[in-house]
């Protein structure tokens, strides 16, 4: 019985391990649908998540080009959680609208 229970118990992965897991399957994610980054690439701190530059950049580049099809968007009132998140999309509804 305790076999068993080891077994099944594995151990968690070491917080860099998940940070790159994490990152792999955003990668793979974005390629698949077809999202190019031009002279920036995702990269995990510590707890925070970003797009760093891979080369000097100037006023207008294009870091990120997202298809139509790949853009995720919610209307405020279906963000669960309150507060800043909120504040931000309906800053961005009322820029769209």
């Amino acid at each position: 019985m305790l076999a068993a229970k080891q077994r099944a118990t594995a151990p968690a992965p070491a917080p860099a391990e998940n940070a790159r897991e994490v990152l792999l399957t955003f990668t793979r994610w974005a390629i698949d649908r077809k999202i190019e980054f031009r002279g920036a690439r995702a990269e995990q701190r510590g707890d925070s998540r970003g797009l760093i530059a891979t080369q000097p950049l100037s006023r207008g580049d294009t870091l990120v080009s997202v298809p139509q099809a790949a853009v995720l968007s919610l209307r405020p009132d279906e963000i669960p959680a309150a507060g800043v998140a909120n504040q931000v999309c309906n800053r961005q509804a009322l820029q769209l609208g």
